[in-house]
């Protein structure tokens, strides 16, 4: 099942009512969560432009990275609704005009957490994070309230005034909000060098989707690591000296990839794609940056998505842009494969029922007839193998406006036909 390689240094508050993302007990992160304002509150006449203090809190320390299994739904005793549950506490301040029933923060379960003796005293919460202005991921405006949490789980929001914990964070003048989900990052090599997963957990980022595009590091054996620099070197720019120096090469395989990235320190999680230029050159390697895929090539090449899956991959990416190009000016690996060969391969996802496909499109710059075409082959993928699909960017300029327009045309048609695209 896919995997999620989590921080070592990180406990992750989880608020029920959120979706699973990408294959851990995170549900409280929430992918592009925008804070609503606060101009809705008493005493708040402007949105206010206040830092962002995520549901994450980092604790120093040693530990081990540990495997966790995708489960998009959420799970027993989890909410996938926003209705108010019995017990809840009322929220600090009724918002003007807010629904009946809606004062306090949705989907989450906010009775008292149970107590403990510290020091004699009774002790509600692990954590309290107060005076905070909320923004929970439900579409409601950011509220002010306290977010009180008991191991590892929000426990209750709402006022917490008079309650104890055995760490208080005082959050005025900060939004508190879900770790928000970056589902396209190239942390790939980087991850060897920065364990804090710059500069997105600046940004309140607690997860980020790494792989796309085609570009992973695994699978490849260490002496054919030249293979996957020259994938890497122009399309990420990091030069190979960098990686050479960076990266203690230390599998072969995807699942030892995957074992190799769990032994590292990490501030933020991981969630990886298996790589089309990773994968044509283990199986072909310097034919892949310049012919076909033979018939043995393809069945090993379908072979290996199905070795990643089951080590934890959440699904397969590739890339056709032209702009995706080696430094001798030829196009990475994947550029080389035909259409027929990306059907086959997330054809192996389309039959597990598992995985998302995610493809760097780069067409805007060619003609409408080509722009068609393009749009209804991967429409036809996305319809026919029932494959989440999801692509790097919907893009516009002043010679090429329409491009957003016909991609989110595409995405309209593919849901409307029953498929899954975004």
């Amino acid at each position: 099942m896919p995997r999620l390689v989590r921080g070592i240094h990180t406990t992750v508050v989880r608020a029920h009512g959120f979706p699973a993302c990408a294959g851990n007990d995170d549900e409280g992160e929430a992918a592009g969560d925008d804070d609503k304002g606060g101009a809705a509150h008493d005493g708040w006449k402007e949105a206010p432009r206040w830092p962002l203090l995520t549901v994450l809190h980092v604790k120093i320390g040693a530990g081990q990275g540990r495997r966790f299994a995708a489960n998009m739904t959420p799970g027993p005793g989890e909410h996938s609704d926003r209705r108010k549950r019995p017990g809840a506490h009322p929220g600090r301040r009724k918002r003007p005009g807010a629904h009946p029933g809606r004062g306090k923060s949705p989907g989450v379960q906010t009775g008292r957490g149970s107590r403990n003796r510290q020091g004699g005293r009774s002790v509600a919460y692990d954590l309290i994070i107060r005076n905070g202005t909320v923004v929970d991921g439900s579409g409601l405006p950011g509220y002010r309230a306290d977010v009180g949490v008991k191991d590892g789980m929000i426990a209750a929001i709402g006022d917490l005034k008079g309650e104890t914990a055995r760490e208080t964070l005082d959050a005025e003048g900060h939004v508190v909000a879900p770790g928000f989900i970056d589902g396209h990052a190239h942390y790939d090599a980087q991850l060897f060098w920065d364990p804090l997963g710059t500069n997105d957990c600046w940004h309140g980022v607690t997860t980020v989707v790494m792989g796309n595009c085609g570009f992973t590091l695994a699978p490849c054996a260490e002496a054919d690591k030249n293979h996957v620099f020259t994938n890497l070197e122009m399309a990420e720019e990091i030069p190979p000296a960098a990686m050479e120096a960076g990266i203690p090469w230390s599998w072969e395989t995807f699942p030892e990839y995957m074992d190799a990235v769990d032994r590292l320190p990490k501030g933020i999680n991981y969630a990886t794609y298996v790589g089309h230029s990773a994968l044509r050159t283990y199986v072909m390697g310097e034919r892949a940056f310049s012919e076909k895929a033979s018939d043995d090539d393809l069945v090993r090449l379908m072979n290996e998505v199905e070795v990643a899956m089951d080590a934890g991959a959440v699904g397969f990416s590739t890339t056709v842009s032209a702009n995706h190009r080696t430094a001798r000016g030829g196009p990475v690996a994947s550029r080389a494969a035909d259409w027929s060969e990306i059907r086959a391969l997330v054809g192996v996802l389309g039959r597990r029922g598992a995985g998302v496909f995610e493809i760097s499109r780069g067409i805007a710059n060619v003609d409408a007839e080509t722009r068609r075409a393009e749009i209804d082959r991967l429409k036809s993928l996305a319809l026919d193998t029932g494959v989440p699909c999801t692509f790097g960017g919907a893009w516009s300029t002043r010679a090429h406006n329409r491009n957003w327009r016909e991609q989110f045309a595409m995405v309209d048609d593919v849901t409307r036909a029953g498929g899954k695209m975004l």
